[in-house]
Parts: C-alpha cells; sequence; structure tokens
C-alpha cells in the first residue's frame, strides 16, 4: 500500500534556537505537523515534516525547509544554517505472506516496509537476520532442513505485529506510551507458542522467550554475565542446583550454584526455576525449553541440531 497523500520531507540539519534535551514537536497553519529530534553524538537535528498531496512540486530545499519551520515556530525564531541530508517520504506498508519458498530467503527491508514510527525498521531485520542465521548454520551442519521453515513461522508474525504498531505510532504524534518501548526496542519479542517453543507452566521465562542476563560469579571469584557466556553462538544449557550437570552434547553447560555463583540470587530471581531445573538457551538468545529432564533437553536439541 502507497498513500500519496500521506507524505513528509525530512532531513539532517544544524541548526539554531532550541535546545538539545529534548524532541520538539509542533503543527504547520495547516495543522500538519513538523518535528525536531536531536542526534545523539551530533551536533544536527532530524526534521521531519508533513507535507500533502498537492505539495508534490515542492523541492527539498534549504529555503523549502526553512519555510515549514517558520509556519510552525515564527519568523526567526528557528535558523537552518545548513542541510547535511534531505528526502521526500511517502507512506508505504508491505510485507511478505511467505519468507521462504524451497531456496529462496527473505530477510529485512526485502520481506517488510512499514512507517518509520517508532523506529522499528532496523530492529526487526536484524531480528530477522539473527534469527535465520543459526538456522542456516545448524542446517549446513546436518540439522533437519525443516528448521528453516520456522524462520517464516517465528518471524512474519513479529513483521505484522512491527507494521501494525508503525502504523498506530504514525497517528500519534510522538505520543509514545510506556507499553510501546518493549515492542520498539525488540526486547519484548517472544516466541512463545511457536514451533520451537513447549509449552511450559514455570514462573519465569519462557520457552520463546528471550532469555534474562544477571551478574554471576565464579568459584575463584571472577565476576561473569550470563550474556557473555551466550556471546559465542552456541546453545546454552543452565542447570539451577549444585548437582552435576546432565552430559549433553553440543551445548556450553554451566551448573548455577557450583559453576556460577549467584550470591545475591539474581539469577534465581530473573528465571524463577524449579528445583534442578534445566533452561536450554538458543543461539539467538531466546530461551527455548525449559524442563527437569536431561532427556528431554538432548530429544530437543536432535530437532535443531545436528544428528
Amino acid at each position: 500500500m502507497t498513500r500519496e497523500e500521506q507524505q513528509m520531507l525530512l532531513g539532517d540539519f544544524r541548526l539554531d534556537g532550541i535546545d538539545r534535551d529534548w524532541w520538539h514537536a509542533r503543527r504547520r497553519s495547516g495543522g500538519q505537523r513538523l518535528s525536531l529530534v536531536p542526534l545523539p553524538a551530533t551536533d544536527a537535528f532530524v526534521l521531519q515534516a508533513e507535507i500533502g498531496e498537492s505539495d508534490d512540486d515542492i523541492e527539498p530545499t534549504l529555503a523549502t525547509y526553512q519555510g515549514l519551520v517558520d509556519d510552525a515556530y515564527g519568523r526567526g525564531v528557528v535558523t537552518l544554517r545548513e542541510a547535511l541530508w534531505t528526502s521526500r517520504w511517502r507512506y508505504n506498508e508491505r510485507m511478505v505472506d511467505r519468507y521462504r519458498i524451497g531456496r529462496i530467503l527473505l530477510a529485512g527491508d526485502a520481506a517488510h516496509v512499514h512507517a518509520p514510527a517508532g523506529a522499528q525498521g532496523m530492529n526487526t531485520g536484524i531480528h530477522d537476520g539473527i534469527n535465520l542465521g543459526w538456522k542456516l548454520a545448524s542446517v549446513l551442519n546436518g540439522a533437519p532442513e525443516s528448521l528453516l521453515d520456522t524462520y517464516e513461522q517465528e518471524r512474519l508474525p513479529m513483521a505484522a505485529a512491527v507494521l501494525g504498531l508503525s502504523k498506530e505510532l504514525l497517528t500519534r504524534f510522538a505520543g509514545f506510551e510506556d507499553s510501546d518501548l518493549d515492542a520498539m526496542s525488540g526486547l519484548g519479542i517472544t516466541y512463545r507458542g511457536g514451533p520451537l517453543s513447549p509449552l511450559w507452566d514455570g514462573a519465569g521465562p519462557h520457552p520463546g522467550d528471550r532469555s534474562p542476563d544477571t551478574l554471576c560469579s565464579r568459584p575463584d571469584g571472577p565476576p561473569v554475565r550470563l550474556f557473555e557466556l551466550q556471546r559465542g553462538g552456541d546453545w546454552t544449557l543452565y542447570r539451577f542446583g549444585v548437582g552435576p550437570l546432565p552430559d549433553v552434547a553440543g551445548v556450553d553447560a554451566y551448573s548455577i550454584g557450583s559453576d556460577l555463583l549467584h550470591p545475591h540470587a539474581t539469577a534465581r530471581s530473573a528465571y524463577q526455576p524449579h528445583d534442578d531445573e534445566l533452561i536450554l538457551v538458543r543461539p539467538d538468545g531466546h530461551v527455548g525449553l525449559c524442563t527437569p529432564d536431561a532427556a528431554a533437553a538432548t530429544a530437543y536439541l536432535a530437532t535443531v541440531t545436528a544428528s
């Protein structure tokens, strides 16, 4: 879907007249929205200004943008000194209905395009790539090819949710709410109920949820974060308790209680495990399985790794 009546002029500018502590949003005399957003670690602002379909012949010159700003703020309040980059944006909203056909796999902007509200485009594409990357690597190393079908099954609903939220945010005029933040950041993504996420009745993170990070320490004293242990892109197995680790091939295994200490119980608080619970974390940092049974962990891994 392309909406010619919904357009914006965009650009990065050096300017004078407003502070860099806030996002600034105004309406022009015709009701169109204009915002000036400071770019971190620069002296520039992003300018976004709505224009109508009747403005299709407007040229994105410095004078044009200055006129839009004057309309919103009044003449002489904000002065655009230099245009670093300018562009015209038209509302486009599209997504594919398949992520995979045979050996063709789509990710990122090849699979979905949406309004920029919420700045979700880059994160969504990165999550596509991470989800697909470990699955491709597993299949190339001998895992069942059907594992690639789970890429579409997990990521297509995420793309649909991004399109829905970005469309909604576009109508709010910078009216973000706390409930939007997890979705906008990508930190609230869950694959619960998906093909790789068995049901679980525990109180902590469920299969499909993003695994929490906590600070632990090794018995000899050095601190270590769980995310550091997972950084290598392998499967990671945590066992809560002081008993022996199960012999599960192909994973990095740690006992939280003997290999890793958490004197303030931060890991137990984050995961809220049953006694002697095993938590298997996928290479993309999402929980794959929660179980008290080592045989169940081995059986699960057989479906997603080389036999």
